[in-house]
């Protein structure tokens, strides 16, 4: 069980060795990608280069194949010397909520070429919203406050676009108060409504009620 939320949170990376032989014994050159072996789309990714005991100059390139199109990780990286570089990357959503991707990695160089071609997984980002508001029954004319977090699977504030809010109360069903488009600029989006004076619960307004 541990292990595997170890390598649903993403903690795990894939690591591919292309060696010529072993460095340490032989101090030939060594090229190592890192990647994590879960990655989220619509969310920042990292990837990260190692290169060590170069004897000549080498030209690296890494991309991820989706949907038959390719996300460039490293092009055309060229090194001289020891190196360890990482880039940013965000994987566009798909419709489909889990799939697998190709990882493709090529070393260039004047007496060697190196090709690899693995997979990693890849999940649509999820959240978690939570509403909340400071007290569970209210009367007419009073303020309510309720507060909108958005959260993703690991518990981190995410920045959202909420395309609708509303509240409705039960006894009167045609009775509704909207908010379109709430983006949680700040993470924690908080609302203040005040309820229309003179409202009787035992009332029933045709028209609802919106805020932008």
């Amino acid at each position: 069980m541990v292990k595997n939320k170890l390598f649903h949170s993403g903690l795990i990376l894939l690591q591919l060795v292309f060696l010529l032989i072993d460095a340490a014994v032989s101090g030939k050159p060594q090229y190592m990608v890192l990647v994590p072996s879960l990655l989220h789309t619509e969310t920042p990714e990292k990837g990260c280069l190692l290169l060590s005991h170069l004897n000549e100059t080498v030209t690296v390139s890494a991309s991820l194949e989706f949907l038959q199109k390719n996300e460039s990780l490293f092009t055309d990286l060229v090194a001289e010397k020891d190196l360890f570089h990482c880039v940013s990357f965000t994987v566009p959503r798909s419709s489909l909520n889990e799939q697998i991707m190709f990882l493709t990695v090529q070393v260039k160089g004047p007496t060697q070429e190196f090709k690899k071609r693995t997979t990693v997984v890849v999940k649509n980002q999820e959240s978690l919203v939570f509403v909340q508001t400071d007290k569970p029954i209210y009367k007419p004319e009073q303020t309510v406050k309720f507060r909108i977090v958005s959260l993703d699977e690991n518990f981190h504030p995410l920045n959202e676009l909420i395309p609708l809010v509303y509240i409705e109360v039960r006894k009167m069903k045609y009775f509704m108060i909207r908010f379109k488009v709430i983006n949680l600029e700040k993470v924690l989006f908080e609302r203040f409504v005040q309820y229309l004076r003179n409202l009787s619960l035992r009332e029933k307004p045709s028209n609802s009620h919106s805020a932008e």
